[in-house]
């Protein structure tokens, strides 16, 4: 039996913990000795494991803190993560004692883990990028990423960037040159395709393995009842936003869902529309010209099921995104999603299949696709749930992790 020890930030905050923490409840369906150690455990499951040391739990909020002390001293754009070595990382003292085959690296920045010490960990890494940040600087995303590829700035000497991203990225370079036993998965083809071309991971071979879910939670639902109790009319339209912090991240495209509703008056549909807002509480300075309801971060999947089947479609306007959990649920129950034809969207979405995906980032293309789900929503019901069987069933995926886990010990 194969011992695998996830490693992430947390069990359930943010995305990257939500896909990590489903592939490991996978992984136990299949028969894998599954662990996860998080420094911010928000479940009760006795297969996550916070650091048991006090002292490592003290340096672990210190380098918290440090890494939000020196992003404001360098003026590093929100969001973005340093990943420098402050203080000793004791967490490695900690994952030496879990029993495991392998270590299976999610996100661990937010001060959490440093790189210096995946060094330090003596069983082969399997790394799952959640975001751009493992090739580039402090980003998790970045527009141009063309400064980070395998061109005549290989090395990394002529980077356009700010001094601390080009710091960041060669103590990266130097990582990669001193780390032995390391595998790479993104869950997308579309970021795949990019890390394979960094000039930093290009002499690794990047694995493709999508994230996963279980369509017994995430299924079709009769949710007459919550309509009702969120008081909507049985005739209005029911349209889903969110994510971890929809609202106040620009690349979730916020503004552009905005727009996309300006758009929209000029139709009577507007009249007729109800907007949920997932992921955030209520914002004091919010405005958005139709009726709307913040429902703040839900944690429990059955209930987040009933919210995808009371709805017309899911809208995410995004700029960049990766493989978006949302979209995978939404679809799985059923729930069609409109979006801009970028990133591993187009991956999730087929284009007036399940859902309809726009030309980045034109407004009227995005009210175009709005209607035309509207008017088909109930056709491609099937397409949706047809999709999401054949392509993201959890115990599918954790099979496949299984078997790269098996060549990685093997080799």
């Amino acid at each position: 039996m194969i011992k695998v020890l996830h490693i992430n930030y947390s069990d359930k905050a943010g995305g990257a913990a939500i896909a990590a923490y489903r592939l490991h409840k996978g992984l136990l369906k299949i028969g894998v000795d599954s662990k996860v150690y998080v420094r911010n455990k928000l479940t009760n499951d006795s297969t996550v494991l916070l650091p048991r040391n006090g002292f490592t739990n003290l340096t672990n909020k210190l380098n918290t803190q440090f890494e939000i002390f020196f992003k404001r001293l360098f003026k590093v754009r929100s969001g973005n993560a340093l990943g420098l070595r402050y203080l000793y990382d004791f967490n490695v003292n900690e994952i030496k004692r879990i029993s495991a085959d392998l270590y299976h690296i999610h996100w661990i920045n937010g001060g959490f883990m440093n790189l210096d010490s995946l060094i330090k960990l003596d069983k082969p890494i399997v790394w799952t990028l959640h975001d751009m940040w493992a090739f580039c600087g402090t980003e998790h995303y970045v527009d141009n990423y063309d400064k980070y590829m395998n061109n005549e700035e290989r090395n990394g000497e002529n980077l356009q960037v700010s001094r601390i991203d080009k710091f960041i990225f060669n103590k990266k370079k130097n990582f990669y040159k001193r780390i032995q036993n390391l595998s790479f998965v993104t869950p997308s083809v579309w970021l795949g395709q990019i890390a394979q071309k960094s000039s930093l991971l290009s002499s690794y071979r990047v694995n493709v393995i999508p994230n996963g879910l279980d369509l017994n939670v995430f299924r079709p639902n009769e949710a007459g009842e919550l309509r009702k109790s969120l008081q909507i009319a049985a005739d209005k339209k029911i349209v889903l936003f969110g994510g971890f912090n929809p609202v106040g991240a620009s690349r979730k495209g916020i503004d552009l869902l905005k727009s996309l509703i300006q758009e929209l008056e000029r139709s009577s549909i507007k009249k007729n529309l109800v907007l949920l807002i997932l992921g955030a509480d209520n914002y004091t300075n919010f405005e958005m010209a139709i009726e709307h309801k913040f429902l703040g971060r839900i944690s429990d999947e059955l209930e987040m099921a009933k919210y995808y089947s009371i709805a017309n479609m899911l809208i995410l306007p995004s700029r960049q995104d990766n493989l978006p959990n949302m979209a995978i649920e939404a679809i799985a129950c059923g729930t069609p999603v409109l979006a801009f034809n970028i990133g591993g969207l187009p991956e999730i979405v087929q284009h007036k299949f399940n859902g309809y995906l726009a030309n980045p980032f034109n407004i009227k293309d995005f009210a175009s696709g709005f209607n035309w789900i509207l008017n088909n929503s109930n056709k491609i019901k099937n397409n949706c749930v047809k999709v999401a069987e054949e392509n993201y069933e959890l115990i599918k995926i954790a099979k496949l992790y299984e078997k790269l886990y098996k060549a990685v010990l093997k080799k």
